[in-house]
């Protein structure tokens, strides 16, 4: 099913179902544990700063981009 058939069916949806659906993906997103396989970037941990890097540099990917 592609995003535009989701999107054209939950338009069909009334508005109080469109918001509990949409308050169960936020929270589905939130408690997920994912694992990210990038290519060329990595997470470093941080207290507060929660930004990738390029593999093997001291570089943001934030400066690239």
């Amino acid at each position: 099913m592609s995003l535009q058939e989701l999107k054209e069916q939950a338009f069909k949806l009334s508005v109080s179902d469109r918001l509990s659906l949409i308050s169960d993906l936020i929270q589905s997103l939130q408690t997920s544990s994912y694992v990210e396989n990038w290519q060329y970037l990595v997470t470093r941990p941080h207290p507060w700063r929660r930004q990738l890097y390029i593999k093997g540099r001291k570089l943001f990917a934030s400066t690239i981009w």
